[in-house]
């Protein structure tokens, strides 16, 4: 199985620290094998799974090393959607209790293959494409098709500009009033202003499929509503809020410490999560300057790429944690706890570079300010399109 040894000496960041250390002590970037055990190798190490991996699965998919979303969307589509079903014919509490639970856990993992293969086709047979966009989102918060019109048609071409719709550039990111308004408009209002964002620029086709993936689905919920009330607000609308959260207080995180002299560089603009368990459950998402740099970049090589383009990083000073999350620097950000994000931040220059406490603080601080339509003028003087 070369294709399973090759994606663990990859997809792991649990020794990322060590190889930062190493790379730097060296002047050299360096990525070495670990053995730690993750999510996706807890399944590796079952008997049946290299023959199931190497017969089933990578013969279906374009890169063979995405075959633990195969399992994981059976996964999904075996306990989901069956528990859905129930709670509509025969609702009770507690299986309510328990399908919030399930959504919970897969909700993480569900947007992290959805991104994965938003960006790049997972499957050779077309169709399949669709399961996980089209079956399992609306069970998961996830309105259909709207998520990679919104992600990959927009906030990667604006890039966290000012006419992101998810843009945090006006935002006093350490503020809580600040990302409530945030949230509630993402929530309420992206219905509209994703098809009127696409209108104004004459992509009639992206608007359509943006505003019928947004009206198919809540025709979808009203239609469970009637068939179920309490079952319905469990299976769709307590997901949509959900997720619908956790994307915005993620992107919120990711985008939060922005260079006020040089906000259009990814490294600048975006955060990097490392040696955390977050990673080895949402597929090296943490790794969020990566991606931007790369957005077709495999999930498996972000550590790697870090490592091997550290003199890079270091130049242009991006900021990266290290045992923290995007929803742990969220609610960090939210109790203005900077002696605690300081603690984690991670130095990626020599020792005797090394920024004290109070240097880092006011760094973070000075990366989290709002920006004023007077900069933003400045340094977005014409707008991007696609």
């Amino acid at each position: 199985m070369t294709v399973i040894a090759d994606r663990r000496s990859e997809v792991d960041d649990a020794s990322i620290v060590e190889q930062l250390s190493s790379a730097r002590a060296t002047g050299q970037s360096q990525h070495g094998k670990n053995d730690k055990t993750t999510l996706f190798s807890v399944f590796e190490q079952f008997s049946w799974y290299p023959w199931v991996a190497e017969n089933l699965f990578q013969p279906l998919l374009h890169d063979p090393r995405n075959d633990i979303f195969v399992l994981f969307t059976v996964e999904m589509l075996v306990l989901l959607i069956p528990s859905a079903a129930w709670l509509l014919v025969d609702f009770a509490y507690w299986r309510a209790l328990v399908h919030i639970v399930l959504v919970l856990q897969f909700a993480g993992l569900f947007t992290s293959i959805l991104h994965n293969s938003s960006h790049k086709k997972m499957y050779k047979v077309d169709w399949l494409n669709h399961v996980i966009p089209i079956v399992v989102g609306p069970f998961l918060g996830q309105t259909w098709n709207t998520y990679y019109y919104h992600h990959v048609k927009h906030h990667h071409v604006e890039d966290n500009g000012p006419n992101d719709l998810s843009s945090t550039l006006r935002f006093q990111r350490d503020n809580f009033f600040h990302f409530a308004n945030y949230f509630l408009r993402f929530l309420l209002f992206i219905v509209i202003e994703l098809p009127a964002y696409f209108v104004k620029r004459g992509q009639y086709y992206n608007a359509l499929m943006a505003a019928g993936g947004e009206m198919a689905s809540f025709a979808l919920g009203v239609t469970l509503f009637r068939i179920n009330p309490q079952a319905a607000a469990v299976i769709f609308l307590i997901p949509l809020v959900i997720v619908r959260f956790g994307m915005m207080s993620g992107n919120w995180a990711q985008h939060s410490f922005i260079d006020q002299v040089d906000p259009t560089s990814n490294y600048k603009s975006s955060v990097t999560c490392i040696n955390h368990g977050y990673n080895r459950e949402a597929f090296n998402d943490g790794y969020h300057t990566s991606h931007h740099l790369n957005p077709h970049r495999h999930w498996s090589e972000h550590p790697t790429h870090l490592v091997r383009e550290l003199p890079a990083y270091y130049t242009s000073r991006p900021i990266v944690f290290a045992n923290i999350d995007f929803m742990g620097i969220w609610i960090q950000l939210m109790l203005n706890d900077y002696a605690k994000l300081a603690k984690l931040y991670v130095h990626l220059g020599p020792e005797s570079e090394r920024p004290t406490e109070e240097q880092i603080i006011a760094l973070l601080k000075s990366r989290t300010k709002s920006f004023t339509e007077e900069q933003i003028r400045k340094h977005y003087p014409e707008r991007k399109t696609v």
